[in-house]
Protein backbone atom coordinates (compact mmCIF):
# COMPACT_ATOMS: atom_id res chain seq x y z
CA UNK A 1 0.00 0.00 0.00
CA UNK A 2 2.74 2.47 0.88
CA UNK A 3 5.36 0.98 -1.44
CA UNK A 4 7.48 0.32 1.64
CA UNK A 5 7.42 3.96 2.75
CA UNK A 6 6.56 2.85 6.29
CA UNK A 7 9.16 0.88 8.24
CA UNK A 8 7.85 -2.55 9.23
CA UNK A 9 7.79 -1.70 12.95
CA UNK A 10 5.62 1.35 12.36
CA UNK A 11 3.16 -0.70 10.31
CA UNK A 12 3.07 -3.32 13.06
CA UNK A 13 2.36 -0.61 15.64
CA UNK A 14 -0.64 0.81 13.82
CA UNK A 15 -1.74 -2.77 13.11
CA UNK A 16 -1.72 -3.47 16.84
CA UNK A 17 -3.98 -0.48 17.40
CA UNK A 18 -6.26 -1.70 14.60
CA UNK A 19 -6.38 -5.15 16.23
CA UNK A 20 -7.30 -3.62 19.59
CA UNK A 21 -10.01 -1.46 18.02
CA UNK A 22 -11.37 -4.40 16.04
CA UNK A 23 -11.37 -6.56 19.17
CA UNK A 24 -13.31 -3.90 21.05
CA UNK A 25 -15.73 -3.41 18.14
CA UNK A 26 -16.44 -7.16 18.26
CA UNK A 27 -16.94 -6.92 22.06
CA UNK A 28 -13.98 -9.17 22.75
CA UNK A 29 -12.07 -6.79 25.02
CA UNK A 30 -12.56 -3.87 27.35
CA UNK A 31 -12.23 -0.34 25.89
CA UNK A 32 -9.37 0.31 28.30
CA UNK A 33 -7.22 -2.03 26.20
CA UNK A 34 -7.64 0.25 23.17
CA UNK A 35 -6.61 3.24 25.29
CA UNK A 36 -3.63 1.38 26.67
CA UNK A 37 -2.36 0.39 23.22
CA UNK A 38 -2.92 3.93 21.94
CA UNK A 39 -1.02 5.39 24.92
CA UNK A 40 1.97 3.07 24.42
CA UNK A 41 2.15 3.92 20.72
CA UNK A 42 1.94 7.64 21.52
CA UNK A 43 4.70 7.37 24.13
CA UNK A 44 6.99 5.57 21.72
CA UNK A 45 6.26 7.93 18.83
CA UNK A 46 4.81 5.22 16.62
CA UNK A 47 2.04 6.12 14.18
CA UNK A 48 -1.55 5.74 15.33
CA UNK A 49 -3.36 6.56 12.11
CA UNK A 50 -3.47 5.62 8.46
CA UNK A 51 -4.10 9.10 7.05
CA UNK A 52 -3.99 9.11 3.27
CA UNK A 53 -4.62 5.39 2.88
CA UNK A 54 -7.89 4.07 1.48
CA UNK A 55 -9.58 1.53 3.80
CA UNK A 56 -11.06 -0.36 0.84
CA UNK A 57 -7.63 -0.69 -0.76
CA UNK A 58 -6.10 -1.79 2.55
CA UNK A 59 -8.74 -4.49 2.93
CA UNK A 60 -8.08 -5.70 -0.63
CA UNK A 61 -4.34 -5.84 0.12
CA UNK A 62 -5.00 -7.75 3.35
CA UNK A 63 -6.63 -10.53 1.36
CA UNK A 64 -3.19 -11.43 0.00
CA UNK A 65 -1.68 -11.76 3.49
CA UNK A 66 -0.30 -15.14 4.56
CA UNK A 67 -2.63 -15.18 7.58
CA UNK A 68 -5.69 -15.43 5.33
CA UNK A 69 -6.64 -19.01 4.58
CA UNK A 70 -8.54 -20.27 1.55
CA UNK A 71 -9.77 -16.76 0.80
CA UNK A 72 -11.12 -16.32 4.34
CA UNK A 73 -10.01 -13.59 6.70
CA UNK A 74 -7.98 -14.50 9.76
CA UNK A 75 -7.11 -11.87 12.33
CA UNK A 76 -4.99 -11.95 15.45
CA UNK A 77 -7.25 -10.24 17.98
CA UNK A 78 -7.00 -9.48 21.68
CA UNK A 79 -9.04 -10.40 24.71
CA UNK A 80 -6.59 -8.51 26.91
CA UNK A 81 -2.89 -7.93 27.47
CA UNK A 82 -1.04 -11.16 26.64
CA UNK A 83 -4.32 -12.73 25.50
CA UNK A 84 -4.15 -12.90 21.70
CA UNK A 85 -6.14 -15.38 19.66
CA UNK A 86 -6.97 -16.00 16.01
CA UNK A 87 -10.45 -15.33 14.73
CA UNK A 88 -11.63 -16.49 11.30
CA UNK A 89 -14.17 -14.82 9.06
CA UNK A 90 -14.29 -11.35 10.58
CA UNK A 91 -16.85 -9.42 8.55
CA UNK A 92 -15.58 -7.06 5.88
CA UNK A 93 -17.85 -4.24 7.08
CA UNK A 94 -16.51 -4.19 10.63
CA UNK A 95 -12.91 -4.25 9.37
CA UNK A 96 -13.57 -1.34 6.99
CA UNK A 97 -15.26 0.57 9.84
CA UNK A 98 -12.19 0.16 12.07
CA UNK A 99 -9.88 1.22 9.24
CA UNK A 100 -11.98 4.35 8.77
CA UNK A 101 -11.66 5.08 12.51
CA UNK A 102 -7.89 5.07 12.05
CA UNK A 103 -7.95 7.81 9.42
Amino acid sequence: MTRYAWPHGEAVGVGLLAAAKLSHQLRLCDPSLVSRVDDVLAQTGLPRSIVGLDPEAIYAAMSTDKKWKDGRSRFVLLRGVRQPFIMDDVGRGVVIDVLRQLQ
